[in-house]
């Protein structure tokens, strides 16, 4: 949403994959500020643009099924219009996620970038262990309960995996599909993490997480003690 600004570098660092086997659906959440236009203004066969009105981040989950339903791919990734990838990202983790056919997930290391661009930290914080791979199934969920340290920009997703799931899930009054998602994915399967870095997370202050740090968030417990309730029994998750 009203991310003309940012959007052509999100959109250029798609089209800079190695991997050039990809389809982009862009949606838009009612912008008025060109972000559709701009998007179009590719002209990729393998970029498509959705215009939706405006609803907000409690519609988020509306947006990612719109997206969802319109891809075919077996791989997902999902890319914020104010986020980048580095040009190897697709290459990566397509590989990974052939290599290893019972995972659901992978993920791995972001670097925070500023406004313009430029890098200045990275994250790349993961539970240790093989509880960083979800093994045994369920094992990932209490750290991601403490800290939903799974940066989108970095998460690749089986899309038959997601289909058992529902798609991407947001909770009544939860304003992201994020958490809630990861939490349900580590009921269903392994997760693969990559020691490279494979998304760019710009911080900045227009975006909700920053605008909002100080606001009172909204109540995760139903969702929490559900995927608790939905993960394999067995192995030792410790406390939620």
């Amino acid at each position: 949403y009203r991310h003309v600004r940012l959007l052509g570098a999100c959109i250029a660092s798609v089209i800079r994959q190695t991997f050039t086997e990809w389809e982009m659906v862009v949606v838009d959440d009612g912008s008025d500020d060109g972000t559709s236009e701009l998007a179009e203004s590719f002209g990729d066969g393998r970029i498509s643009v959705v215009r939706l009105p405006h609803l907000g981040l409690a519609a988020l989950g509306r947006s990612y099924a719109e997206a969802l339903s319109r891809t075919t791919a077996p791989l997902v990734a999902v890319l914020e219009g104010d986020d980048i990838w580095p040009p190897s990202k697709l290459e990566t983790q397509t590989k990974l996620m052939e290599e290893n056919p019972s995972a659901v997930l992978s993920y791995g290391p972001a670097r925070l970038i500023d406004d313009q661009g430029l890098p200045y930290a990275l994250h790349r914080h993961a539970p240790r262990g093989s509880a960083a791979l979800n093994q045994p199934l369920g094992s990932i969920i209490p750290a991601l309960v403490r800290t939903d340290f799974l940066v989108t920009s970095t998460v690749m997703i089986r899309r038959a995996a997601l289909e058992v799931i529902g798609g991407f899930l947001q909770p009544p009054g939860v304003p992201y599909v994020d958490l809630p998602t990861w939490l349900r994915l580590a009921t269903e399967g392994p997760f693969v993490r990559c020691d490279q870095v494979l998304g760019y997370w710009r911080r900045h202050a227009q975006q909700w997480t920053i605008q909002n740090v100080f606001a009172v968030g909204p109540d995760r417990r139903p969702y929490l003690l559900e995927a608790a309730a939905q993960a394999p029994r067995g192995g030792d998750r410790g406390p939620l």
